[in-house]
């Protein structure tokens, strides 16, 4: 695992994540805490990375109207 995955796992402590390359999903029930772990990553990223979230491909959204992710529809019933 590399340095932002450590972090995701051991510092922040999201349980449902998933990476691939520089594409990422983390799963929660609740919004105001994907909302605190939105900040927290942009903030790592920018500090530790030099990177940045694409402010075009960043979404919180209900997992009944799917996950977007590496160019496939993601639905909890297929």
């Amino acid at each position: 695992m590399n340095e932002f995955d450590q972090y995701m796992k051991h510092v922040l402590k999201v349980k449902y994540y998933i990476r691939y390359a520089d594409d990422f999903v983390i799963l929660n029930e609740d919004k105001e805490c994907l909302e605190d772990i939105l900040k927290e990553v942009a903030n790592f990223l920018s500090e530790n990375l030099r990177l940045e979230l694409h402010p075009d491909k960043v979404f919180i959204k209900t997992i009944y109207s799917g996950v977007d992710f590496l160019e496939w529809g993601h639905f909890p019933t297929h």
